[in-house]
């Protein structure tokens, strides 16, 4: 369990990096056998560098990072979409996600 000053620091660094309008990339790097689960990696790019944003999000959104992606369950949608949409919603901004 996360204890929510780890939780509280996680959000509070994704809105001092990340601003309105900005691009999440995303990958994913795991499909479960019955569809139902999906590990999708989060970059960002910030002055030409590329920052693996997996753990803090995992942290904000409460879910784990698992083969090199935060896992979320579901189908029926685009889950990276899905993933960003949520993160956008923790931190009150809007946010764009493009895939790689």
């Amino acid at each position: 369990m996360d204890n929510k000053l780890e939780i509280k620091n996680c959000k509070e660094y994704l809105k001092t990096l990340l601003n309105d309008e900005d691009t999440i990339y995303t990958n994913c790097q795991h499909v479960s056998q019955s569809g139902m689960t999906r590990d999708i990696q989060l970059l960002f790019i910030k002055d030409n560098k590329l920052l693996n944003l997996n753990y803090y999000v995992s942290k904000a959104l409460g879910n784990r990072v698992v083969n090199n992606g935060v896992r979320i369950g579901g189908c029926g949608m685009d889950m990276c979409f899905a993933l960003v949409d949520n993160l956008a919603r923790v931190l009150d901004i809007k946010l764009h996600h493009r895939w790689i």
